[in-house]
């Protein structure tokens, strides 16, 4: 099957595996990758590491899942990476919640 795909040998060991699904037409070929059910799809991107072979990366992590912060400072919180996507500053010992780092 030249559409078939698999998880990466050096991927963490996961219940929570995304559905990928292909397709194709006389000229495209449709890649769709999907969380299950409970779940998101963080990050995920697509790369051509060859003449044929495409490599499908991301983070599948349960939808309530919230990574704590506590801050020992001042400290910058961001909208993206960079220095443009700078929010405000949190004082000291604020508990802050977000994304994995």
């Amino acid at each position: 099957d030249p559409y078939s795909h698999a998880p990466s040998s050096n991927a963490p060991s996961s219940t929570a595996v995304p559905k990928i699904t292909t397709s194709s037409a006389s000229d495209e070929y449709i890649i769709a990758a999907s969380p299950p059910s409970g779940h998101d799809l963080r990050g995920a991107q697509a790369v051509l590491v060859g003449p044929f072979e495409l490599q499908l990366t991301g983070v599948v992590q349960p939808k309530d899942a919230a990574y704590e912060y506590l801050t020992s400072g001042r400290t910058g919180v961001y909208a993206a990476p960079g220095r443009r996507g700078l929010l405000g500053v949190a004082p000291p010992r604020s508990l802050l919640r977000g994304d994995a780092p």
